[in-house]
C-alpha cells in the first residue's frame, strides 16, 4: 500500500476501516501461499534399543501442501508431525538366509584296541625252541607244525668234528641258540662274525655246556675231567669278551647239566660260575630222570640269587612215553615265579631217546600243554 493517501479513509467509520484492513491481510496471506511449496527438513533422531545398540530412524518428511484457490478463505491444514518409528523389540524376526548351519557331528567313540597277538602261544611266556637231528630250520618248523606250536628258537651246535669250534649258520628268522666248546680266540671271533653275517647278532650262545661231569664224551674238552673250576671260568670269560667285540647283543648262557651224579670228588655244579658280568641266562639241561623237578627248582633258586632269568635249553623224554613228565615240565615252564624265559625240547633218537614223535601220548600232552 506504499504511495496511497491514507487520509482518504479518515472520514470513514472506524469499524469499516478495521474490516477493510482484515480483508487486505487475508488476501496478502493467500497470495503468498500460491507460490512454490517449501519442503521441510529435519535432523535424524537416534534411539537406543533395549539391548543398547544404536538405531538411526529417518524422520517422516511431510508431503507438499497446496493452498486453496484465492477466493477461498480456508487455510491449508498444518503439516502432520514427523512420525518416529518404534524401537526394535528384543525378539528378532526370522530372516531367510542362504547360509546353512550344519549341526556338529556327535562325538565318535574310539573303538577299543585289540591287545597285540603274542608271538608264541599264551600257554607259555617262554620263548619256545626245538631241536631236530638235522638242525635244519625247515625241519624244526615242520616238527613245530606237527606238535601245534610255532618255535622261535632253533637249537643248534657248532661242528662236533672241530671240538664245536667252527660254525656256518643257516639263514632263518628264528633265533639260533648255539652250543660252542673250548675254542681259541680266533675260532671264537670267526663264529661271532659268521653269526652276525647271517643276521644272528642276537643269537644265544651256550658256552661249554654240561661242564659239571668228569666222564669222557663229547664234552670232555671242557668238563671236570679236563679243566679245573678256575680254568673253566677263565676260558668262559675270555670267550664272552671276544664275542662281545663281534656283537654287543649276543646273549650268553652258563649251562650245567641237571642232577648229574657224575661230578668229580670235591667238585660242585656251581663251582664253574663265571660271574654275573659274563652271563645273561642261567641254564639247565633236564631229561626225564627221577628228581627232575627238584633239579630245575635248584637252578631257579641259584639264578634268582644272581638276579638272572632261567633257561632250559634241553629237555626231553628218556626212552619211554611219559606224558606225566611232559605235564610236569610244562608246569615248571609256565609258572611265572620261576622266570623261565627260554625252553627247547630236544627231539632226538639217541642213547637217551627223546624223539617225541615216537611217543604219541607224550606228543599229545606237549600239544595240550604248550600248543
Amino acid at each position: 500500500m506504499r504511495g496511497m493517501n491514507v487520509g482518504r479513509f479518515a472520514a470513514l467509520p472506524k469499524e469499516i476501516v478495521v474490516a477493510m484492513l482484515g480483508v487486505a491481510m487475508m488476501v496478502t496471506f493467500a497470495v503468498d501461499l500460491t507460490s512454490s511449496p517449501r519442503t521441510a527438513t529435519a535432523e535424524p533422531t537416534i534411539k537406543f534399543s533395549a539391548a543398547g545398540s544404536n538405531r538411526v530412524t529417518k524422520p517422516t518428511v511431510p508431503a507438499p501442501t497446496t493452498t486453496a484457490a484465492p477466493a477461498s478463505t480456508t487455510t491449508a491444514a498444518p503439516a502432520a508431525p514427523a512420525v518416529t518409528a518404534p524401537a526394535a523389540t528384543t525378539t528378532p524376526h526370522h530372516i531367510a538366509s542362504a547360509v546353512v548351519v550344519k549341526k556338529a557331528p556327535a562325538p565318535v567313540k574310539a573303538k577299543p584296541v585289540a591287545p597285540p597277538v603274542a608271538a608264541h602261544p599264551a600257554a607259555s611266556a617262554s620263548a619256545l625252541g626245538l631241536f631236530v637231528s638235522s638242525q635244519s630250520p625247515s625241519d624244526v618248523l615242520a616238527l613245530g607244525r606237527q606238535l601245534g606250536v610255532t618255535p622261535s628258537i632253533d637249537t643248534v651246535y657248532a661242528d662236533q668234528s672241530s671240538g664245536y669250534c667252527t660254525y656256518s649258520p643257516p639263514t632263518t628268522s628264528m633265533t639260533l641258540m648255539v652250543g660252542i666248546g673250548n675254542c681259541s680266540a680266533a675260532q671264537v671271533a670267526t663264529i661271532g662274525q659268521n653269526l652276525v653275517h647271517a643276521g644272528q647278532s642276537h643269537a644265544i650262545i651256550r658256552v661249554m655246556w654240561e661242564q659239571n661231569q668228569d666222564i669222557s664224551g663229547w664234552f670232555q674238552g671242557w668238563n671236570q675231567l679236563t679243566l679245573s673250576a678256575a680254568q673253566y671260568v677263565a676260558i668262559f670269560q675270555s670267550t664272552v669278551t671276544t664275542l662281545r667285540t663281534q656283537s654287543p647283543t649276543f646273549s650268553y648262557m652258563w649251562n650245567p647239566n641237571g642232577g648229574t651224579t657224575n661230578e668229580a670228588s670235591g667238585r660242585t655244579w656251581t663251582d664253574t660260575w663265571p660271574g654275573k658280568a659274563y652271563v645273561n641266562l642261567v641254564g639247565v639241561d633236564q631229561y626225564d630222570y627221577s628228581g627232575y623237578a627238584s633239579n630245575v627248582q635248584a637252578t631257579v633258586a641259584f639264578a634268582h640269587a644272581q638276579g638272572l632269568p632261567v633257561a632250559i635249553p634241553e629237555w626231553g623224554l628218556n626212552g619211554s612215553d611219559d606224558p606225566a613228565y611232559i605235564n610236569g615240565m610244562a608246569g615248571l615252564i609256565k609258572n611265572p615265579a620261576n622266570d623261565i624265559v627260554v625252553q627247547a625240547y630236544f627231539s632226538y633218537a639217541g642213547s637217551t631217546d627223546s624223539d617225541i614223535t615216537q611217543f604219541p601220548a607224550s606228543a599229545a600232552a606237549y600239544t595240550a600243554d604248550l600248543g
